[in-house]
């Protein structure tokens, strides 16, 4: 066996093993489909009163999801049950100024559901769910309009699947609006637009019109922020298991891990006497738990944690060595020809932070500007570094104005990293008029065509965040990633898209 069959076999396989001990010694529970996320949650209510007051919030409690450690100061006057939810009651007299805080540590998992579509569709008038059936104030699934919708939604459908994504599917297209005031069903159907609790009522709404039993649900989206919104999703009956559907953030039959529920039904999250002022705001905090800590050659949570290393920062530098391993499976053995040798890997972590879309125009069009401004700047004799001056000048003015109309159109936010994907323009920019001034216009939209294709296979497999997370939690792979590399550079078999060519000129 030669030297580097040796050496590649060894850096695949041992950090392999080290991984694998990493899982047996810890006994955090495994799954790279639950990667468990943890928040901490700080209340902070603030009540001013010079007569009798009372509060009330919902508690969130344990379930097969989620799981909730209150700290010791959580401290109401009472905790009561309200169809199945838990309400924390704070009251008084002459409170003056009264501040209630208290916190918890919440740790939950993500969740999808594979809906059979072989369930037939059948009004349900079970008593156990005459809540869930039900027409309210807000939720007005009696009415003529919302009763045509839905049938008119379900067709002649005979299976409850095709129903529930009719219904789910109209609801997610409609448009989203910023508005924190309450929005009923009927409202969200006429303007057809809607914020979480609108949408979330005209989906129940309709559900509940075919007798589909359906409810809300009511929680906060867990993100490291300071906030006072919370958020509404919807859960629809299945043989007998609530699932849950966000028609607002496109979440069909599944919910991300750091949707914290709160209560189910159609309530206000915080109620409160009259007459007293009353302030309020959630604080949250994002935890990784020390998973897989035992035997980590270097844990990069904690340094993250602990260091303030930026996280988008460490996930470039470890994505790297996977993209250009794909890269030379693409073109080694698949036979892609690209500009550059490594641009895709850059390019496709330059759209992870743009977004696909949105840096798939940002860059096509820049391309365009770039190949249109070289024909005259050839036929004038224009020096090869001038000429590159010039189109840097043009990718600059092209990437601004571009931003200008993504961020006025609420396409692209104002607070998205740009600075690297701008670099990686004019990357691109540069070797594709290089290519055009070497190879010709033809040869250079080719390759920047099969650029492109190589760019979004590359840009789906590292747009992962499960892949992202285990490369962090393991940083070690990339050596096996290495070893992967070391084998490949000895490919010397045909690449595949030259069969063709072969079998042609075979035959011929």
């Amino acid at each position: 066996m030669k030297a580097y069959r040796i050496t590649s076999a060894i850096l695949i396989t041992l950090p392999v093993l080290w991984v694998g001990l990493r899982v047996i010694s810890n006994s955090t529970q495994f799954g790279f489909a639950d990667f468990e996320q943890h928040y901490e949650m700080e209340y902070d209510f603030t009540v001013r009163s010079q007569g009798d007051y009372w509060l009330k919030t919902y508690l969130p409690q344990n379930s097969e999801r989620q799981t909730v450690v209150f700290d010791e100061r959580l401290n109401p006057q009472s905790v009561s049950s309200l169809y199945g939810n838990e309400v924390a009651i704070w009251e008084g007299s002459n409170a003056g100024l009264k501040k209630i805080e208290f916190g918890f540590k919440y740790t939950a998992r993500p969740v999808s559901y594979n809906i059979s579509d072989k369930i037939f569709y059948t009004p349900e008038f079970d008593k156990t769910y005459a809540k869930s059936l039900i027409d309210t104030d807000y939720i007005q699934s009696n009415h003529p309009e919302i009763q045509l919708l839905a049938q008119e939604l379900k067709s002649d459908a005979i299976y409850l699947t095709d129903v529930v994504k009719a219904l789910y599917q109209y609801v997610y297209n409609l448009p989203a609006s910023a508005t924190n005031e309450l929005t009923d069903a009927l409202t969200t159907l006429r303007n057809q637009e809607a914020s979480c609790n609108g949408k979330s009522r005209l989906l129940v709404g309709l559900a509940r019109a075919l007798d589909i039993p359906s409810r809300m649900v009511g929680g906060i989206i867990m993100e490291k922020s300071q906030k006072k919104t919370s958020h509404a999703w919807v859960e629809i009956l299945v043989n007998d298991t609530w699932v849950p559907f966000d028609a607002l953030n496109g979440h069909y039959a599944s919910l991300p891990a750091n949707y914290l529920q709160l209560y189910t039904g159609d309530h206000f999250l915080i109620t409160r006497s009259t007459g007293i002022t009353f302030d309020y705001q959630y604080e949250i905090a994002e935890r990784r738990a020390n998973t897989f800590a035992k035997f980590a050659p270097i844990n990069l949570w904690t340094l993250i944690e602990e260091q303030n290393i930026p996280v988008n920062m460490l996930r470039v530098l470890l994505l790297l060595p996977l993209g250009a391993l794909l890269i030379g499976i693409l073109k080694n053995v698949i036979g892609f020809k690209t500009i550059g040798v490594f641009l895709p890997v850059l390019i496709s972590i330059a759209l992870i932070q743009t977004g696909i879309v949105n840096g798939l125009v940002l860059f096509t069009i820049t391309i365009i500007i770039v190949s249109i401004l070289n024909v005259p700047l050839t036929r004038w004799g224009i020096q090869h570094t001038a000429k590159l001056t010039l189109m840097m000048t043009a990718v600059v003015a092209v990437i601004l104005t571009t931003v200008l109309i993504l961020s006025k159109t609420n396409l692209v936010a104002a607070s998205t990293p740009l600075f690297f994907p701008f670099i990686i323009l004019t990357l691109v920019a540069e070797k594709l008029a290089r290519t055009i001034d070497e190879d010709g216009f033809k040869t250079a939209i080719d390759m920047y065509a099969q650029t492109m294709i190589v760019t979004l296979i590359i840009g789906f497999v590292l747009n992962s965040k499960l892949l992202q997370d285990f490369l962090i939690t393991f940083p070690e792979i990339i050596i096996s990633i290495a070893g992967l590399n070391l084998l490949l550079g000895k490919w010397i078999g045909l690449r595949i898209l030259e069969y063709r060519r072969f079998i042609k000129t075979q035959n011929a």
